[in-house]
């Protein structure tokens, strides 16, 4: 494993390490309600107290698992890798979310308590291990020195588990599925590649029932996944343990987040970084262009630059400046970094319509007639890439899609210029359907010289007469919050609208009938007709940056 990590950190360009690995394994912590909770410290030997770099993580204590609190170690940093409840030794029962306030505070305490700690407690971690860090101030954890928060956000409810009202049926199928095995089983489901995961997508995709989704995910029925199914609206009070963003005014001055475009806690983590903003933080947020599982050679970095800072490091190279930008962007399509004072970058709004002929164009419309399709629930719309946790996320040639005929198309005309789209993204449909429940799904597309159209963003609403969206028989405005933007268009490119009413199995699919969640496994077509005239402003608001 050390020749490993010597190789990792060369790719990932960082400092030599500089200390000898020590390893203090299975050290008990016992929660104020009785349950044992195991950890290893990793550390380089010295008997002085030192800061302490702390990992709240649900996957396991040693191996790859560990692999970056040990890179920390041999750059002089001890880590604290601590198992949460139910899992890998650590006693009491798992239940995703719901026990990490309080036990994520307990556990920031009981590490500033140690001989072996100097009272900075600093925290690490990508996506669950990055939730926890949210969870321990949302139980009331004081004094975290520094926080370096990868790919997560402070409202799992609604990252993870209903992003527009509507179940992610694959974010929650793979995650399941990849918890519950062996880590052995894990490992090699991953590395033997995408048949092993295509497969078992299209195993989840095949499903018509969610109810049994997790027996086919996992093999066994799992209480914590049936509960998400019961409580598909994340304002129920049942979510509320699971909602870590009431205290986020705790968090620590020196803070990264770092995210991608096709990451599906991006729109969450976002939020988080404004709320920081608005309370008068100054966030370092970084992007770029990949999925929940890209951005690898940059997590360490960013994380040891605010961790110096934590911990007193003389060398200000290593420090975060006053006059550093904190937002830094690579879009999708560029090989530049753009560095802006806060989000969203300043932009100008540009409101492009959708006209007839599948057009998209800056002028607005005059008497068109609507276009529209047939949604059938018992062959949904694919997804075909996204913002998802699976082999199917990512950019990916839309063609296979945009020739179905439940997908509306609306291209632009070639860019003339380079234009760079950085910030906020949202559109307005006005939409009729024959069902009272239904969703609206919008996609936008780059569409390069040789006419391949590629994914960039996404949003979903799903409409129900219980939110005040679903009315058949009558055209509403539906606004549709979508993901943020980062992207170059270059001159001779276009940009292209997707309109359907699915994407499966990114999102389970919406029969139509208003039954039970778990159980709905039929249902009628819905007839949609989208209208884009003068009285009925269909249209994509861009972002575009100077």
């Amino acid at each position: 494993m050390r020749l490993v990590r010597m190789l990792a950190a060369r790719a990932l360009k960082l400092p030599k390490a500089t200390h000898k690995l020590f390893i203090d394994r299975d050290l008990p912590m016992v929660t104020s309600d009785g349950v044992t909770l195991l950890a290893h410290r990793y550390h380089h030997g010295s008997a002085e107290p030192a800061p302490v770099v702390l990992l709240r993580s649900p996957y396991g204590r040693e191996g790859l698992k560990a692999f970056e609190a040990q890179m920390l170690a041999e750059r002089g940093y001890q880590t604290v890798v601590q198992s949460c409840r139910g899992t890998f030794g650590s006693s009491g029962g798992f239940e995703p979310f719901r026990n990490e306030k309080r036990d994520g505070a307990e556990a920031v305490a009981w590490v500033k308590q140690q001989p072996w700690c100097d009272g900075r407690v600093m925290t690490y971690g990508a996506s669950y291990v990055g939730m926890t860090q949210w969870a321990a101030l949302g139980g009331g954890a004081q004094g975290i020195s520094a926080m370096a928060v990868q790919v997560a956000s402070t409202r799992p409810s609604e990252s993870v588990i209903y992003p527009g009202g509507a179940f992610a049926l694959e974010t929650a199928a793979t995650w399941i599925g990849h918890l519950d095995l062996d880590t052995r089983r894990v490992l090699l489901r991953t590395t033997l590649g995408r048949r092993g995961l295509s497969a078992f997508r299209a195993r989840v995709a095949a499903e018509p029932a969610l109810r049994d989704t997790d027996v086919v995910a996992s093999g066994r029925t799992l209480p914590y996944y049936q509960e998400w199914l019961k409580h598909p609206d994340t304002s129920d009070a049942w979510w509320e343990p699971s909602d870590f963003s009431p205290r986020i005014s705790n968090a620590p001055e020196l803070i990264t987040s770092l995210g991608g475009w096709y990451d599906f806690f991006l729109a969450g983590q976002i939020e988080d970084v404004v709320e920081l903003q608005r309370r008068g933080l100054r966030p370092r947020l970084r992007v770029g262009p990949w999925n929940h599982g890209g951005g690898v050679r940059h997590r360490l970095a960013d994380a040891m630059r605010v961790f110096q800072a934590a911990a007193g490091d003389n060398n200000a190279s290593a420090r975060p400046q006053d006059d550093d930008q904190p937002v830094q962007l690579q879009l999708c399509r560029d090989t530049e970094w753009l560095g802006f004072e806060s989000w969203p970058p300043p932009s100008t709004p540009q409101i492009w319509h959708l006209r007839a002929g599948d057009g998209l164009t800056a002028d607005p419309p005059g008497d068109e007639a609507p276009d529209s399709y047939t949604y059938d629930p018992h062959h949904p719309t694919p997804s075909l890439g996204g913002t998802q946790l699976g082999s199917g996320a990512g950019p990916k040639d839309q063609a296979e899609r945009e020739k179905r005929a439940d997908v509306l198309t609306f291209t632009s005309s070639p860019f003339t210029t380079t234009t760079r789209l950085a910030g906020d993204l949202s559109a307005t449909i006005h939409i009729h359907t024959s069902t009272a429940h239904s969703d609206l799904f919008v996609r936008l597309c780059h569409v390069d010289r040789k006419s391949v159209s590629t994914n960039i963003a996404d949003g979903l609403v799903r409409m129900s007469p219980e939110n005040g969206l679903g009315a058949a028989g009558t055209v509403r405005a539906v606004k549709v919050p979508m993901f943020p933007i980062g992207l170059l268009v270059k001159a001779g490119e276009r940009l292209r609208v997707q309109i359907s009413s699915c994407a499966h199995p990114a999102f389970s699919r919406n029969w139509g009938s208003g039954e039970d969640l778990a159980t709905a496994c039929d249902g009628p077509r819905c007839d949609v007709r989208i209208l884009h005239d003068a009285g009925h402003r269909s249209a994509i608001t861009l972002p575009v940056i100077a």
